[in-house]
């Protein structure tokens, strides 16, 4: 059923879709690694540094 769904919309949509599923996947990975590296405080303090203003900084400070 699900298979069928995403076959239609592939064909339907093509490319504009698997961009944006590459996309989202890319942003996934690179939230992951930004959320382990800042796991370990001496890496947090660099992220902390570079990106004062994005939300993941106020995400850990929060956390933490």
């Amino acid at each position: 059923m699900l298979n069928n769904v995403l076959i239609h919309a592939y064909t339907k949509r093509g490319n504009e879709l698997k961009n944006i599923q590459i996309k989202m996947m890319i942003m996934a990975i690179v939230i992951a690694m930004k959320i382990v590296i800042a796991m370990t405080q001496t890496e947090f303090h660099k992220i902390a540094t570079h990106n004062k203003k994005t939300k993941l900084y106020k995400m850990v400070m929060i956390l933490l």
